[in-house]
């Protein structure tokens, strides 16, 4: 899903050690260049509350990275062959 080589976004920050730390949340731009989405399409789907947001205080919209995996994950169709295979198991009960 995410090439970090064709979509460049920092997942990571480093502690005052210099300690790589993995991020968790980023934000609208981030959010929406990670999906592959327009930042417009990253407002509208936080909009109609497809995705959760997070906004402290009122301001700066973020989102969980594994909010925006499952975003993605929830759209999955079945493949041919897993239809195909529910419909011989369903055949072969009756």
């Amino acid at each position: 899903m995410f090439d970090a080589t064709k979509n460049p976004i920092a997942l990571l920050v480093y502690d005052r050690l210099g300690s790589p730390i993995p991020r968790r949340f980023l934000g609208l731009k981030e959010s929406a260049q990670y999906l592959g989405l327009s930042p417009s399409s990253m407002q509208k789907i936080s909009a109609n509350r497809l995705i959760p947001v997070y906004k402290p205080k009122g301001g700066k919209v973020y989102f969980l990275l594994d909010d925006l995996d499952q975003y993605v994950l929830s759209g999955r169709l079945k493949s041919r062959f897993e239809i195909e295979a529910e419909v011989a198991a369903s055949l072969n009960k009756g």
